[in-house]
C-alpha cells in the first residue's frame, strides 16, 4: 500500500489579545494552540502539508491584527519551516490579500506531491465576504474550478466555509451559491473538499463523487484538530484532542517553574492553569534542586556532580526563595517536587533541610558522576547501570527520561539495558517516565517496565507554556504498546 499523503487540518484559530467568553473561544491562546497542535501532529507521525482553513484571527480589522499574524507565522517558521502551507481566508480574518502576504502563502491551484511520487492538487479559494458573514463565489471562480479536471488525479478543494451538503439545513453560514459549488465540483472531478467555520466539525461523509470534511475548531475546548490521510482518491480523517480526557485522570508529573535556569516562559501560575484549561486532574511542579543551590554556570557544566560541595555548600542557593513562592500553591490539584541527581558521592543533589516536603522525588541522570571522555561504549553503559541503580535506591518516585544521558553524550542507549533497568524499577517501587520534552522515549523499555508492573509517570518537563500538559504523543504511545490495556491503570499518580 503506498504511503499515505498526510494533510494537517487546523481551523478557526481565532486568536486575539482576549477571550471571547461569550462563544467559549481561549482567543489568547490562539497562536500558543497553533504551535500545540503542530508539535503534537509532528511527534505522532507528522505531516507533509499544513492546511489553515480560516479564522485565524477573531477580528482581522483590529490594529493589532498584523502582529497576530506575525506571531502565527512566527510559529509555523519554528515547528514547520519546511511543510507546504495552504491556507483559505475567513470571515473573521479581514483583508483576505493582507492575511495571505503575511502568511507567504496564495490562493490558486498548488500541486504538492508525496513521498511515493503520487501528486495531488489543492484548489484554494479565498472567497469574499459580505458584512463578513456570507459569501457567494464569483462565476469567474467557478469557471476556474472547471478548467481543473485532470483524469483520476486526486483534486482537493479547500475553502473556509463549509459545503457538506449533510450539514443542517438551517445552517446559516453557507455559500449563497452553495448548491452550485457542489455541482461544480463534482462536475471538475473534486475527489475531496475541506472547510472549517462550522466550530463543531463534521465526520467525513460522501455525496456523490465528492467527499467532504469539515475540521472542528481549534479555539474551544477539548481543543481539537485534524489529520487526513489521503492515498489516491481514498480519504481517511482522524480528529485529535489537545485537551486530556476527563475519564483518564492524567497528572502533568514533571513541570518546571520560572526558577529553572532553563525556563523560557512558564511561570508556576501558568503551568497550573494550563493544567487546568487542558483537563488534567493534577500537576506537578519540579525543579531541578541543584540549580535551586548552585550559580548558572555551575550548573550547566555539570560541575556539581563531580564536585559536591558547589550544591551542599555553595552559597548561590535559592531553595529559599523557591520554598516562599512555590510551596504555598500546593493543594489537592498542585503537587511540589525537586528533580534531583547523583552527585560523585553516591548521595542525592539534595540538602538535608529540603528531604521532607518535596513530592514526587523525580530522579534525573544528566552526567554521570565519572568522567565519560575516555570510556568504551561497554564502559559507559556499566556506569549508567551503577548510577541508576543508586539513584533509585536513594527513594527517588519517579525516573525522569530515563536514557537521555546517551543522547546527550552523542551515543546510542543499548537495548540490553532497558530489562536491567525496568527490574530495578519494579525492585523499588518507583515509576519509569514518559518523557518527549528533547526526548524520543524507547517503547521497548516502557513494554518492559510494564511487564513487570511499573507505573509509567508522564511528564511533560515543560520548559516552555506549550510543553505544559500536552499529552497527545504520550497516550498514542501507550495505546499503541499496550492495546488491550487501560491507560488510567497504568499510570503513576502522585
Amino acid at each position: 500500500m503506498p504511503d499515505a499523503f498526510r494533510l494537517l487540518l487546523i481551523a478557526d484559530i481565532h486568536s486575539a489579545t482576549r477571550d471571547a467568553p461569550e462563544a467559549n473561544r481561549r482567543c489568547r491562546l490562539g497562536r500558543e494552540l497553533l504551535r500545540r497542535a503542530l508539535d503534537d501532529a509532528r511527534l505522532r507521525g507528522g505531516f507533509d502539508a499544513v492546511a489553515l482553513l480560516g479564522d485565524l484571527l477573531d477580528d482581522g480589522t483590529r490594529d493589532d491584527a498584523d502582529a497576530l499574524l506575525a506571531g502565527l507565522r512566527a510559529e509555523l517558521d519554528a515547528a514547520a519551516p519546511d511543510a507546504p502551507l495552504l491556507v483559505a481566508p475567513g470571515n473573521h480574518d479581514g483583508d483576505p490579500d493582507r492575511l495571505l502576504r503575511a502568511l507567504g502563502a496564495r490562493a490558486g491551484l498548488h500541486e504538492l506531491a508525496s513521498r511515493d511520487g503520487v501528486a495531488y492538487r489543492f484548489a484554494v479559494f479565498a472567497d469574499p465576504y459580505v458584512e463578513a458573514k456570507y459569501c457567494t463565489r464569483p462565476g469567474e471562480t467557478m469557471a476556474w474550478t472547471q478548467t481543473l479536471r485532470d483524469g483520476d488525479a486526486p483534486l482537493v478543494a479547500v475553502q473556509h466555509n463549509p459545503l457538506s451538503p449533510l450539514i443542517e439545513a438551517d445552517y446559516p453560514y453557507m455559500h449563497a451559491n452553495r448548491d452550485e459549488i457542489v455541482l461544480g465540483y463534482e462536475r471538475a472531478g473534486v475527489s475531496l473538499s475541506v472547510s472549517g467555520h462550522y466550530h463543531a466539525g463534521q465526520a467525513l461523509n460522501r455525496v456523490g463523487g465528492v467527499q467532504y470534511f469539515t475540521a472542528p475548531a481549534l479555539c474551544e475546548p477539548p481543543f481539537r484538530y485534524a489529520m487526513l490521510s489521503l492515498r489516491g482518491r481514498e480519504v481517511s480523517a482522524e480528529v485529535r484532542s489537545l485537551a486530556a480526557p476527563s475519564e483518564a485522570n492524567l497528572w502533568d508529573c514533571h513541570a518546571h517553574t520560572e526558577f529553572a535556569y532553563c525556563a523560557q516562559d512558564v511561570t508556576a501560575d501558568a503551568v497550573i492553569e494550563r493544567a487546568r484549561t487542558f483537563g488534567l486532574g493534577g500537576v506537578c511542579l519540579v525543579e531541578h534542586a541543584p540549580q535551586l543551590y548552585c550559580a548558572r554556570e555551575k550548573f550547566w557544566d555539570g560541575r556539581h556532580v563531580v564536585e559536591p560541595a558547589l550544591w551542599r555548600k555553595g552559597a548561590d542557593a535559592r531553595m529559599p526563595r523557591f520554598r516562599e513562592a512555590i510551596l504555598p500553591k500546593r493543594g489537592e490539584f498542585v503537587h511540589v517536587g525537586l528533580e534531583v541527581e547523583l552527585d560523585a558521592d553516591g548521595a542525592l543533589t539534595i540538602r538535608d533541610e529540603d528531604r521532607d516536603w518535596p513530592h514526587p522525588l523525580v530522579g534525573a541522570i544528566h552526567w554521570l558522576p565519572e568522567d565519560p571522555s575516555g570510556m568504551t561504549e561497554a564502559q559507559f553503559a556499566e556506569c549508567f547501570l551503577r548510577t541508576t541503580e543508586k539513584l533509585l535506591a536513594n527513594g527517588v518516585d519517579v525516573l525522569a527520561h530515563p536514557f537521555r544521558v546517551f543522547a546527550w553524550q552523542k551515543r546510542q542507549a543499548p537495548p540490553d539495558l532497558y530489562v536491567p533497568v525496568a527490574e530495578m524499577l519494579a525492585a523499588h517501587g518507583a515509576a519509569a517516565e514518559i518523557n518527549f520534552h528533547c526526548n524520543q522515549p524507547e517503547e521497548e523499555f516502557f513494554v518492559a517496565c510494564m511487564q513487570r508492573g511499573v507505573k509509567i509517570s508522564f511528564g511533560s518537563d515543560a520548559h516552555e507554556l506549550r510543553e505544559a500538559a500536552s499529552f497527545g504523543p504520550h497516550l498514542e504511545m501507550l495505546r499503541r504498546i499496550a492495546p488491550s490495556r487501560d491507560v488510567a491503570d497504568l499510570l503513576y499518580r502522585p
